[in-house]
């Protein structure tokens, strides 16, 4: 007999799924001892934060839910919105500029690649007497 999943109850406790499969989540400093905060930093801890991706994947792997994938779903509506405003213009007659671009893309820093083996020299400085003997 095969085993059966079963999800993690404290993980569907502390998070809330939105429509697009985002993690809601409380913020923490919010219940006692609040008189020694003042009313900004109050109102900010009572609303509801999005937990980060990367952690929320697998928080959605516990509370055993399949098939969400925000960044994906995001995509596609963009998509969506821009194939439905390139149809708007074309029935107009009008090709605005806003219409023409494809959806925007997130774009990645990519951080330089350290490797063990490899050493980089820093350029030196010439002092007066390497001019000097180069001269000579």
């Amino acid at each position: 007999m095969a085993y059966k999943y079963k999800p993690n109850k404290s993980v569907t406790k502390r998070f809330k799924v939105t429509g697009t499969g985002k993690l809601k989540r409380r913020h923490t400093l919010s219940t006692h001892l609040r008189s020694a905060r003042d009313g900004n930093k109050k109102r900010h801890l009572g609303r509801p934060a999005i937990l980060n991706e990367g952690h929320a994947r697998n928080m959605r792997d516990m509370m055993a839910i399949v098939g969400t994938r925000p960044n994906a779903t995001r995509h596609l509506r963009e998509l969506k919105a821009a194939k439905l405003a390139r149809a708007a213009a074309a029935q107009s007659g009008k090709t605005p500029a806003a219409t023409t671009a494809k959806p925007s893309t997130r774009r990645v820093k990519l951080r330089p690649v350290k490797t063990i083996n490899a050493t980089v020299k820093a350029p030196v400085k010439e002092t007066a007497k390497a001019k000097t003997k180069a001269k000579a």
